[in-house]
């Protein structure tokens, strides 16, 4: 997992929303004094995809982990088939715009998590296929649990893919995710990742024209965009994928144990009683 050089990131975003497009993002890859220091296990670099040519190039900038080209993912584990399935999943948005993030369980419900994460992040992946099926059956199916998913884009690929999935009809929502995260090396590190995309969210019923202007539409990027910043901002959140419980009253950041949820899950439950 990478951290994210929060005043580079920031500074970055803010000027990219005046200038369009990703360029933050470029701006933050290219910046003096950016390090990579990915986990020792997880040695090859990024690739971030330019828009104007789809051509592939090496990065050293901030990702939480990348995935070898032309190699298995061994960091994205199977779901476990007995826990919940994309079927299963009842997804609310708060209200009918497509900038709002998505979001399972009772609004009143005792524990709210915000997941940051990046849909080209192994890591990621490796969350929504294991500890987040059993979150969904133990906490949120019992009405202890809200999650909400907020999107953290770190390369131009996974902005594509969030501004996609903000278009994908609710109950289809959880499943696109899971294609997704299933299915990197097959979507976000070829030489044309937005063909990728949109072939993919027409198995959830989007129209080929409808994905494309989605991934087209500035005003859902400056909406993504913002809540980097936002995040950065209030919640200092410096990888993928991070937790944040309860507006900040506990913080998980990598793709820990589920163990490690219940407890906090738990001891928040605890204090509301």
């Amino acid at each position: 997992m990478r951290k994210i050089l929060l005043s580079i990131v920031t500074l970055a975003a803010l000027a990219g929303i005046g200038a369009g497009g990703y360029a933050w993002y470029q701006h933050a890859q290219s910046a003096e004094g950016v390090e990579d220091i990915a986990a020792s296990d997880i040695p090859t670099p990024n690739n971030d995809i330019a828009p104007s040519t789809g051509n592939a190039t090496p990065l050293s900038g901030p990702q939480s982990t990348p995935v070898a080209h032309g190699g298995h993912d061994h960091a994205t584990p199977q779901a476990d088939p007995s826990l919940a399935k994309p079927d299963d999943v009842h997804i609310t948005v708060d209200g009918v715009d497509p900038k709002a993030p998505r979001s399972i369980g009772k609004l009143d419900a005792p524990v709210t998590m915000i997941e940051y994460s990046s849909l080209t992040c192994p890591h990621c992946a490796s969350a929504h296929a294991t500890v987040l099926p059993q979150l969904i059956k133990d906490y949120v199916e019992t009405g202890k649990l809200r999650i909400v998913f907020s999107d953290f884009p770190l390369n131009k690929p996974a902005l594509d893919a969030s501004k996609v999935s903000r278009c994908v009809a609710n109950d289809q929502y959880f499943g696109f995710l899971t294609m997704l995260f299933g299915s990197i090396e097959q979507w976000a590190y070829t030489n044309n990742h937005p063909n990728a995309l949109i072939q993919t969210a027409t198995l959830t019923g989007l129209s080929a024209d409808k994905a494309r202007e989605c991934m087209n539409d500035t005003n859902i990027e400056a909406a993504l965009i913002k809540g980097v910043q936002d995040a950065i901002a209030k919640y200092k959140v410096e990888s993928t994928p991070t937790f944040i419980l309860n507006d900040g009253a506990a913080t998980i950041a990598g793709a820990r144990p589920y163990a490690e949820f219940k407890a906090a899950i738990d001891a928040l439950i605890a204090e509301k009683k």
